[in-house]
Protein backbone atom coordinates (compact mmCIF):
# COMPACT_ATOMS: atom_id res chain seq x y z
CA UNK A 1 0.00 0.00 0.00
CA UNK A 2 2.99 2.04 0.88
CA UNK A 3 4.73 1.99 -2.02
CA UNK A 4 1.69 2.30 -4.46
CA UNK A 5 0.99 5.50 -3.32
CA UNK A 6 4.71 6.46 -2.97
CA UNK A 7 4.82 5.42 -6.87
CA UNK A 8 2.14 8.20 -7.94
CA UNK A 9 4.02 10.83 -6.12
CA UNK A 10 2.43 11.08 -2.23
CA UNK A 11 4.97 10.64 1.07
CA UNK A 12 3.49 7.53 2.45
CA UNK A 13 4.46 6.22 5.59
CA UNK A 14 3.57 2.54 7.17
CA UNK A 15 3.01 2.35 10.82
CA UNK A 16 2.85 -1.09 12.60
CA UNK A 17 3.37 -2.85 15.91
CA UNK A 18 5.74 -4.92 13.15
CA UNK A 19 8.69 -3.94 11.92
CA UNK A 20 8.25 -3.77 8.45
CA UNK A 21 9.75 -6.30 5.23
CA UNK A 22 9.95 -3.80 2.63
CA UNK A 23 11.45 -0.73 1.70
CA UNK A 24 10.07 2.94 2.25
CA UNK A 25 9.44 5.05 4.98
CA UNK A 26 8.17 3.05 8.32
CA UNK A 27 7.49 3.83 11.87
CA UNK A 28 7.28 0.70 14.29
CA UNK A 29 4.64 1.41 16.99
CA UNK A 30 1.60 1.90 18.54
CA UNK A 31 -0.60 4.11 15.86
CA UNK A 32 -3.17 5.24 18.06
CA UNK A 33 -0.26 7.30 19.98
CA UNK A 34 -0.11 9.59 16.99
CA UNK A 35 -3.86 9.76 15.62
CA UNK A 36 -4.20 13.39 15.36
CA UNK A 37 -5.91 15.82 12.20
CA UNK A 38 -2.36 16.47 10.38
CA UNK A 39 -2.42 13.16 8.04
CA UNK A 40 -4.21 14.01 4.82
CA UNK A 41 -5.13 10.38 4.53
CA UNK A 42 -5.41 7.20 6.50
CA UNK A 43 -5.63 3.72 5.19
CA UNK A 44 -5.91 1.29 8.17
CA UNK A 45 -5.70 -2.24 8.29
CA UNK A 46 -6.65 -3.16 11.48
CA UNK A 47 -5.41 -6.44 12.89
CA UNK A 48 -9.05 -8.72 12.00
CA UNK A 49 -8.21 -11.28 14.94
CA UNK A 50 -10.80 -10.23 17.26
CA UNK A 51 -12.90 -8.33 14.45
CA UNK A 52 -13.70 -11.41 11.96
CA UNK A 53 -16.48 -13.32 12.02
CA UNK A 54 -14.26 -16.63 10.95
CA UNK A 55 -12.39 -16.36 14.67
CA UNK A 56 -16.20 -16.54 16.37
CA UNK A 57 -15.98 -20.43 16.85
CA UNK A 58 -12.60 -19.32 19.36
CA UNK A 59 -14.72 -17.27 21.67
CA UNK A 60 -16.14 -19.99 23.76
CA UNK A 61 -12.52 -21.53 24.36
CA UNK A 62 -11.36 -18.55 25.53
CA UNK A 63 -12.85 -15.85 28.07
CA UNK A 64 -11.07 -13.19 27.81
CA UNK A 65 -11.32 -12.78 23.69
CA UNK A 66 -14.67 -10.67 23.97
CA UNK A 67 -12.66 -7.88 26.21
CA UNK A 68 -10.12 -7.98 23.69
CA UNK A 69 -12.89 -7.81 20.78
CA UNK A 70 -13.84 -4.85 22.38
CA UNK A 71 -10.74 -2.98 22.50
CA UNK A 72 -10.33 -3.88 18.79
CA UNK A 73 -13.44 -1.92 18.11
CA UNK A 74 -12.50 0.85 20.31
CA UNK A 75 -8.98 1.07 18.09
CA UNK A 76 -11.09 1.01 15.04
CA UNK A 77 -13.47 4.18 15.95
CA UNK A 78 -10.46 5.96 17.15
CA UNK A 79 -8.99 5.71 13.50
CA UNK A 80 -12.20 6.41 12.27
CA UNK A 81 -13.20 9.46 14.72
CA UNK A 82 -9.13 11.04 14.48
CA UNK A 83 -9.25 14.28 13.17
CA UNK A 84 -8.38 13.80 9.39
CA UNK A 85 -10.61 14.52 6.83
CA UNK A 86 -10.16 10.96 4.52
CA UNK A 87 -9.98 7.81 6.32
CA UNK A 88 -10.50 3.89 5.16
CA UNK A 89 -11.15 1.25 7.23
CA UNK A 90 -9.75 -2.02 5.79
CA UNK A 91 -11.43 -5.35 7.54
CA UNK A 92 -12.76 -8.78 6.21
CA UNK A 93 -16.35 -9.72 7.15
CA UNK A 94 -17.34 -9.56 10.68
CA UNK A 95 -18.10 -7.77 13.98
CA UNK A 96 -17.20 -4.79 13.13
CA UNK A 97 -20.58 -4.88 10.60
CA UNK A 98 -22.48 -5.88 13.80
CA UNK A 99 -21.28 -4.20 16.71
CA UNK A 100 -20.24 -0.48 15.68
CA UNK A 101 -21.38 0.11 11.86
CA UNK A 102 -22.10 -0.79 8.65
CA UNK A 103 -19.17 -0.76 5.55
CA UNK A 104 -19.55 2.06 3.01
CA UNK A 105 -18.93 -1.36 0.33
CA UNK A 106 -17.51 -4.40 0.18
CA UNK A 107 -14.46 -5.29 -2.11
CA UNK A 108 -13.59 -8.66 -3.97
CA UNK A 109 -9.54 -9.29 -5.46
CA UNK A 110 -11.29 -10.00 -8.27
CA UNK A 111 -12.80 -6.47 -9.01
CA UNK A 112 -8.89 -5.29 -9.40
CA UNK A 113 -7.47 -8.22 -11.27
CA UNK A 114 -6.68 -10.94 -8.99
CA UNK A 115 -8.72 -14.37 -9.57
CA UNK A 116 -9.61 -15.29 -6.02
CA UNK A 117 -12.09 -14.25 -3.13
CA UNK A 118 -11.93 -12.32 -0.47
CA UNK A 119 -14.94 -10.25 0.50
CA UNK A 120 -13.62 -7.03 2.30
CA UNK A 121 -15.25 -4.19 3.80
CA UNK A 122 -13.91 -0.29 3.47
CA UNK A 123 -15.67 2.14 5.67
CA UNK A 124 -14.74 5.08 4.32
CA UNK A 125 -15.20 8.53 5.44
CA UNK A 126 -14.57 11.87 3.18
CA UNK A 127 -13.65 9.60 0.40
CA UNK A 128 -15.74 7.99 -2.20
CA UNK A 129 -16.16 3.87 -3.00
CA UNK A 130 -13.63 2.05 -5.02
CA UNK A 131 -14.23 1.51 -8.59
CA UNK A 132 -13.32 -1.56 -9.84
CA UNK A 133 -9.89 -1.60 -12.28
CA UNK A 134 -9.60 -4.80 -13.56
CA UNK A 135 -12.45 -6.80 -12.97
CA UNK A 136 -12.21 -10.61 -13.95
CA UNK A 137 -15.63 -12.21 -15.02
CA UNK A 138 -16.28 -14.96 -12.03
CA UNK A 139 -18.27 -16.37 -14.62
CA UNK A 140 -15.86 -16.77 -17.01
CA UNK A 141 -12.55 -15.96 -15.35
CA UNK A 142 -9.60 -18.04 -14.74
CA UNK A 143 -9.97 -18.74 -11.00
CA UNK A 144 -6.62 -20.27 -8.99
CA UNK A 145 -7.84 -21.67 -5.51
CA UNK A 146 -6.02 -19.23 -3.56
CA UNK A 147 -3.94 -21.40 -0.82
CA UNK A 148 -2.35 -18.35 1.33
CA UNK A 149 -0.46 -18.47 4.78
CA UNK A 150 -1.91 -15.88 7.18
CA UNK A 151 0.91 -13.98 6.44
CA UNK A 152 0.07 -13.78 2.85
CA UNK A 153 -3.56 -14.03 3.25
CA UNK A 154 -3.50 -10.49 5.39
CA UNK A 155 -1.64 -8.65 2.83
CA UNK A 156 -3.54 -6.13 0.76
CA UNK A 157 -3.18 -7.10 -3.26
CA UNK A 158 -1.44 -4.91 -5.35
CA UNK A 159 -4.66 -4.49 -7.91
CA UNK A 160 -6.36 -2.85 -4.91
CA UNK A 161 -3.42 -1.05 -3.12
CA UNK A 162 -3.02 0.58 -6.82
CA UNK A 163 -6.63 1.37 -7.00
CA UNK A 164 -7.06 3.00 -3.63
CA UNK A 165 -3.50 5.14 -4.44
CA UNK A 166 -5.23 5.90 -7.78
CA UNK A 167 -8.55 6.98 -6.64
CA UNK A 168 -7.72 8.60 -3.03
CA UNK A 169 -4.27 10.06 -3.98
Amino acid sequence: MRQAFHDRGHFAVSYDLYESDRQGHHIQGDVSEVLCDWWDLIVAFPPCQYLSSVQARWFHTDPTRAAKREKAIAFVKAIYQCGASKVAIENPSGFLSSMWQRPTQYVQPWMFGHPYTKRTGLWLKGLEPLQPTNPIDPVNGSWVKAVHTSKERSLTPQGLANAMAEQWG
